[in-house]
């Protein structure tokens, strides 16, 4: 086989890992062995949990070999996406205008498997889709693509209606509209749509009254992964409803969220199979985090990010929760800690972190030092 060859079964089977490890072989006898080690630890890295050890020694090994090789091997791909991102070893991830894409997405398809899309300047879809060539054009390019990222897009009513009324939409596992202007009706049109039938991961932001239109989906049932800017009233309505039953991930960062909306949320009796949970930039002190505290709740939670949520006034409620026994990952980066940080070190029992993540704190090198001891120096993240 050939080069040409190999990338024709990698675009016909993006989800079949066997086809890039063949590659790299290929690679390696052909003195390629550094192209050949990326694909092998960005394959790898799937596998892995990521706040591991082994994910962060192959991320930190894979970023090297990025920034000797990876305008090269992103070739012409770095000349027409306005940012890119590679996953599995190839460029997978885009982030490109709407109307670039339509002009030049089928160069891009046959470059590399891309099937993670973040789509700019959507207002110019109105203008774009103006005849029918046009949309099956893009219904086409978007037919392989599994995450539609519209994050940075204020995207409106208008086109909005557009994407959803293609000729066909894509069969997403993914899909980002954090800064969405839909308004209710939009989004209760959104949810009697097919394209949320495979969704596994949607991130949205917005008012208890618009979002849980979209929530209450009967077509939500393989949702596994939610992400919220959420307030209060959306915590406690999510708290009861049957959807947090299926959620292994679940974001609230960036909400105004009440003791009593965190209590009503990790209390519930429907959030047992959380195994991460991101509270950022949620503030928390002694009382709000007595919510986490029970031995009882969140039996499964592997990881939990409180970043820019905690202050030196919550670490005693923090040593005192079961959690630290049974967490994996824990972020707690940007939190101005300083001293207090030491009284991590008070906490008893074996312990199973993987990555204690204390960036951006104001920990002094003899306050580090207790905690590498307690913790293990290649679990504590004190600086990048």
């Amino acid at each position: 086989m050939n080069q040409a060859a190999f990338l024709e079964a990698i675009l016909a089977e993006p989800d079949e890992p066997a086809h890039r490890l063949v590659y790299a072989d290929w690679l390696d006898d052909q003195g390629e062995s550094d192209r050949a080690e990326f694909i092998r630890l960005q394959v790898g890295r799937e596998t892995l949990v990521p706040w591991s050890r082994a994910a962060r020694a192959s991320l930190a090994r894979e970023q090297q070999l990025l920034n000797q090789h990876g305008a090269e091997w992103a070739g012409d791909i770095a000349r027409i996406a306005t940012r890119y991102r590679f996953h599995g070893g190839f460029v997978e991830e885009i982030s490109i205008p709407c109307d670039r894409f339509l002009a030049e997405g089928h160069v891009l398809l046959r470059l590399a498997p891309i099937r993670r899309l973040n789509l700019r300047h959507t207002q110019a879809l109105i203008g774009l889709l103006n005849d029918e060539k046009k949309q099956n054009q893009l219904a086409k390019l978007l037919a392989g693509v599994m995450s539609l990222d519209l994050t940075r897009e204020y995207i409106d009513e208008r086109s909005g209606l557009l994407l959803l009324h293609l000729p066909t939409v894509p069969p997403l596992r993914e899909l980002y509209l954090w800064n969405s202007s839909l308004t209710a009706a939009g989004l209760e049109l959104l949810a009697e749509q097919p394209v949320l039938d495979g969704l596994e991961s949607l991130g949205l932001r917005g008012l208890h009254e618009e979002v849980n239109l979209l929530l209450r989906s009967a077509r939500l049932g393989r949702l596994r992964r939610l992400h919220l800017h959420a307030d209060s009233a959306l915590a406690v309505w999510l708290s009861k409803h049957p959807l947090l039953r299926q959620l292994e991930e679940l974001t609230l960062s960036h909400g105004s969220l009440s003791i009593q909306a965190v209590e009503a949320l990790v209390g519930s009796p429907l959030v047992g199979g959380l195994e991460r949970l991101d509270l950022s930039f949620v503030p928390f002190d002694r009382a709000s985090l007595r919510a986490l505290a029970n031995e009882n709740l969140l039996g499964r939670l592997r990881w939990l990010n409180l970043s820019m949520s905690l202050r030196n006034t919550g670490i005693d409620g923090l040593v005192s929760s079961p959690l630290l026994r049974r967490l994996e990952g824990l972020d707690l980066s940007l939190n101005r800690l300083s001293h207090q940080a030491a009284k991590l070190c008070r906490h008893k029992g074996a312990c199973r972190l993987e990555t204690l993540d204390l960036l951006y704190n104001d920990i002094s090198a003899s306050v580090q030092a207790k905690l590498a001891e307690r913790f293990g120096d290649d679990v504590c993240l004190f600086s990048r």
